[in-house]
């Protein structure tokens, strides 16, 4: 009986190896969503500002994203040792960014960009990617500790009991600190509240919602709050009645303390009609985009609103202009898409056992939801307006740069996880 040797197996094209173990229905899908931001910024860019040369550069933002797309799936990184480096790395160079941004002159009243010739670098983009690769790391690692109950869990049980023990010995209940200050690695924690800091110096309300919603949702998954999910939903719950309720009864108090642009846009989101010369224009006009949009839109390029009576109808209000041009029917594709990526990379979150790939997918799948709701929340005026960028949608470099960077990162851990159930499977056989 022959074996065959080495030279007789057939060698691998280049072409084969690189797409082997790419998942080709989520990368159509991203390739899909830059196509059709590139489509939405030029057509939604006011003629004044040059439709044809805000394309071409963010086609150069796109190709340099895709450039690092395809360099993270490619290199041979491991980020189940070597994420939490790389989120670090990232923390790190963010908050140096962060620190650089302080210095530099405000945009509509906030800081947060740094102005180069020609281009805008926004941290806080990179900030969340990295909050990703280093959040998905360190739950992974501490989730021992987390689910230790409490030390007074233990002891007494019933909230009436641990109010009358917790009268009677004040240190009873400052215990769990004590035990959280010296056990747990606060290294992360710190960062990520430095970070948060510089957001509410700047200030970044968006930024800050963003960040605070993917640690929330990375903590959450890993199951460290596991008995007390109940708890957990309730207060979010309590948060949610609370806003819808707390604002409108009580607007002059929570604007008290905002800067004026953003007093301006939570007033004009309560009420946008009694400052429809001012603070509210923005979000009127973007009722008029939609409605003039109805189901199937004007055309492409037919926008009656992006020209000069809504601000930032390429960046902040993009999808506003696009339901314009394409209609209910356009926005709903787009969102399906959208969903769908966010869908597939949760499933493959679940394909693996290692808890440090699934929390970094639900973190990337975090990120990209929480993105679209605030930003569609704004538009639609159901939010108050952040500043949140669309997803692939709305111009920009820093945010193309970064999703690049994260479905990158999603591919390679896909990847990998196809390469470790193939080793398994191999394994039983």
């Amino acid at each position: 009986m022959q074996v065959p040797n080495e030279q007789s197996k057939p060698k691998k094209h280049r072409g084969q190896r690189f797409f082997r173990g790419l998942d080709l229905p989520l990368i159509t899908m991203i390739l899909a969503m830059y196509g059709i931001g590139m489509v939405a910024v030029a057509n939604a860019t006011p003629i004044t500002d040059d439709p044809t040369g805000t394309l071409f550069k963010q086609m150069g933002f796109d190709i340099v994203a895709l450039a690092i797309l395809v360099a993270i799936y490619r290199l041979p990184i491991n980020f189940r040792s070597r994420g939490e480096t790389f989120g670090w790395a990232g923390i790190g160079i963010s908050l140096f960014l962060f620190f650089i941004a302080m210095f530099q002159p405000a945009i509509n009243g906030a800081k947060g960009w740094i102005r180069l010739t020609g281009v805008s670098i926004q941290p806080v983009e990179f900030f969340k990617v990295a909050l990703v690769l280093l959040f998905s790391s360190y739950f992974s690692s501490e989730r021992s500790f987390y689910k230790q109950p409490p030390v007074y869990s233990a002891e007494v049980q019933g909230i009436v009991p641990k109010l009358r023990r917790f009268i009677h010995d004040p240190k009873f209940m400052l215990r769990d600190l004590l035990q959280f200050v010296t056990h747990v690695r606060k290294g992360p924690l710190l960062a990520f509240f430095i970070g948060e800091g510089f957001l509410f110096l700047f200030p970044d309300m968006g930024g800050i919602l963003v960040t605070t919603g993917i640690l929330a949702i990375i903590a959450l998954s890993s199951g460290i709050f596991r008995n007390h999910l109940v708890k957990v939903v309730a207060i979010i719950a309590l948060i949610a009645t609370g806003y819808y309720w707390i604002l409108p009864n009580f607007t002059h108090l929570v604007t008290s303390w905002m800067q004026p642009y953003q007093a301006n846009r939570l007033t004009a989101f309560l009420d946008p009609w009694a400052s429809a010369d001012s603070s509210g224009t923005q979000i009127i006009n973007s009722y008029y985009a939609m409605s003039n949009g109805g189901w199937f839109g004007r055309g492409l390029g037919d926008s009656l609103q992006k020209n000069g009576s809504l601000p930032e109808a390429n960046t902040d209000f993009i999808m506003a202009i696009v339901g314009e041009e394409v209609g209910v029917i356009g926005v709903f594709v787009i969102l399906a898409i959208l969903l769908y990526i966010v869908f597939r990379i949760i499933y493959w979150s679940f394909q693996t056992k290692n808890m440090n790939f699934r929390l970094l997918l639900i973190g990337v799948a975090a990120y990209l939801m929480l993105q679209i709701i605030i930003n569609l929340g704004g538009v639609t005026g159901t939010l108050p307006i952040t500043g949140i960028t669309f997803p692939f949608i709305s111009a920009g470099g820093s945010s193309a740069v970064s999703l690049g960077m994260a479905m990158g990162v999603v591919l390679s851990v896909i990847r990998r996880i196809k390469e470790d159930n193939q080793e398994k499977n191999e394994g039983k056989e």
